[in-house]
């Protein structure tokens, strides 16, 4: 065996190496990438859970279903509170908007989210809360959700339409049950 051979064999396991060392780099980068994207995705479900249950209190409760319908006879104490309690929802949707467009939130995730900022869309004061505060954010998100708001017709403020729509799926599952 020659010395070029053993230089040749030498180089050759080398690359051998070198390929064995990128596959398993990249398999370490995907796997943290999804490790991270996972970290984010449990502290987004827990900020909203967090604030659902803030809001779920009877008394912020009422004033944001009140506020939703742009109900005329809250005061100026309630109007604010109404902000308070539904900035953050703005905040969570910024938020989205940009980890989506980073590539940090999943498509089917982020369907979700602009499914629930749509679900928002119809009430009155959702809407007005929104041409508010609407410049305290970036232009871009600002088109985004008024390009939102466009598309959503204003309709179903006090959510009498899915209460009726919950009690009957309700009462057919409860109707399977027996």
């Amino acid at each position: 065996m020659t010395l070029a051979t053993l230089v040749n064999i030498g180089s050759l396991i080398s690359s051998v190496a070198v390929l064995i060392s990128l596959v398993y780099l990249n398999r370490q980068l995907r796997q943290g990438a999804l490790n991270q994207r996972s970290k984010m995705d449990r502290g987004r479900s827990q900020q909203v859970g967090e604030w659902l249950q803030y809001i779920a209190q009877p008394e912020t409760a009422a004033l944001v279903l009140r506020g939703h319908a742009g109900d005329p006879t809250l005061t100026s104490l309630e109007c604010h509170r109404y902000l308070w309690s539904v900035y953050p929802l703005f905040l969570h949707f910024e938020d989205s908007y940009y980890q989506y467009r980073d590539g940090m939130i999943s498509e089917p995730q982020y369907a979700s989210i602009i499914g629930h900022l749509r679900s928002r869309c119809p009430s009155p004061g959702f809407r007005a809360l929104w041409l508010h505060i609407r410049e305290r954010f970036p232009a871009d998100f600002a088109g985004f959700v008024d390009g939102v708001m466009r598309e959503t017709p204003v309709g179903d403020a006090d959510g009498a339409q899915w209460t009726e729509r919950w009690r009957e799926r309700a009462a057919a599952e409860r109707a399977r049950k027996d």
